[in-house]
This record gives C-alpha cells, structure tokens and sequence, in this order.
C-alpha cells in the first residue's frame, strides 16, 4: 500500500503518478513474467509503454477515452456486445459495447489477437474476460470491508488509513484462519462476523496486571497537587508571560527556551 499525502515541500508539479505508484508498488517483488491489472487511474498508454519495458511484465487496464482514437469511443451507430481492435507495437486497444450509448475501453499487452467469446449472446472479448477474472480479488475484498467494516466518519485522513488497514487485516486474517481450520462452524452461514466477534474480543482483553498497573499510575498522578502556572523564573525582566514548564529538580517554573529535553535512558546515566 501507497499513501498520496499530496505534494512534496519545495518540489515541481508531480506528472506520471500513475506509473511512479505501479513501479513503486512492484519495487522489491520478484514481478518479472507476472501480469498487473489495473483501472485507468494508474494506466497510461506512455506509462504502460515503461512499465512493461522496466520490469518484463504485462499489464492489463481500462484507459481513458482521449487516449483511444476517434473511432473507438465515439457511440454512433455502435450496435450492442460489438467490439473493435486496434494494434499498437505491443500493445493492443480494444473499445467494446456492452449496451447502447456505451463504450469500455481497455489496453492490453499481454493479448496479440483479437479473440472474442462466442458462447454467449454477449461476445466479450479476451482481454474483457482477464480484466474481469484479475479484478475480482479487489471487488470482492471491496464487497466484503462494506459488508462488515470499523469505518466511521471522520474528517482525519490517518483515521480513515488506520480503518481501511483494519479492515483490510480482518479479511486477511480470516482467509488465513479458513485455510488453517477448514471445518471451523462449517454448519453456519454467517462464520465471518463470528470471526469477527471473536477477534474482536481478543483485541479488547487485557491482563489483570496491566489493568492493576494503570490503577497505580492513575493513584499517583491523582496525589500529586497540582500545581498553579507562573513566570519563568530565568527570564530576565520585562519577561514575557511565559508559562510552559516545571523543572523536575528545582521545582521552579521555566519555558521552553530555558528548559532542556532528556530522555529517560539518560537522566539514569
């Protein structure tokens, strides 16, 4: 997973994103011989052009309607489950109708020849087909964080990361238990939301000691009284009325510019 957190400080205009995020993303994996599918957010024909030369791979996505040529993405006179092809080096272009005033565009550069299904009304090509098959690990992992999912509305962006990863580590873990334990409430339909019950309980225990633990701390912060904010006591008059800190020796109130930070390794040295 890759964040986009915007721009970075000091830095150009940010061009080809799409094809830094597929690169980025395969940087480390052993992708050669390998086919990425993706959707015309991070597919390019220029980008996919690169992508394919860098690493060996394939790729196969929907594109944009500029990139195809005139004839392609236009719906006049296009009859439905109508497809037409065009041929680029090693790419090939494919515009398809599923229904009238429609067109789904897709590249390809793992398809060299204009297949197309026969065996049902449709007619949907090849590539068609791999774009659906390859996908349906992302809409069915989609279909299932809407189904049960720990999101809530919230305008801090961290939050809704940290909820997709949770989300997202739910399912995993739970395909890993299925594999692990296959006869797991075999009779009941609704097994992930037991999982998730139960997983979710896990997480929320904690230990008697621990809980004795914060008991303790929260007695002793509770008996220290507390204390009234002055002055710093170094800063020379007229001082500002700086009222920040309490040094931990002396007792006496400074500011941050006369105060110094030390970890705890270090005050026991």
């Amino acid at each position: 997973m890759e964040t986009y957190i915007g721009k970075k400080p000091n830095a150009g205009r940010e061009v080809n994103l799409g094809e830094k995020v597929v690169l980025d993303l395969l940087e480390g994996t052993d992708a050669a011989g390998r086919n990425v599918t993706c959707d015309n957010l991070f597919y390019k024909l220029i980008a996919c052009k690169k992508v394919a030369g860098k690493k060996n791979i394939t790729l196969v996505g929907t594109i944009k309607k500029p990139e195809h040529p005139p004839e392609m993405v236009s719906t006049k006179e296009r009859k439905p489950f109508t497809t037409m092809f065009g041929f680029q080096q090693d790419c090939m272009i494919v515009s398809y109708c599923p229904k009238e005033n429609k067109i789904f565009n897709i590249l390809s550069t793992l398809h060299s020849e204009p297949k197309v299904d026969t065996s049902n009304e449709q007619r949907k090509p090849e590539v068609i087909l791999t774009y659906n098959e390859t996908k349906a690990g992302v809409d069915t992992m989609d279909q299932m964080t809407r189904t049960y999912s720990c999101k809530r509305k919230t305008r801090r962006w961290p939050l809704v990361v940290f909820y997709n990863i949770l989300d997202i580590s739910a399912i995993n873990a739970y395909v890993i238990w299925k594999a692990l334990n296959p006869n797991w409430n075999s009779n009941k339909s609704h097994k992930r939301r037991l999982y998730l019950l139960q997983l979710g309980k896990q997480l929320t225990e904690v230990s008697e000691e621990a809980i004795q633990k914060t008991v303790e701390q929260t007695r002793e912060t509770a008996s220290e009284p507390p204390r009234k904010k002055a002055r710093c006591t170094i800063c020379p008059p007229p001082a500002k009325d700086r009222k920040m800190k309490v040094c931990s020796k002396c007792s006496k109130n400074v500011c941050q510019e006369h105060s110094n930070v030390m970890c705890i390794r270090c005050q026991q040295n």
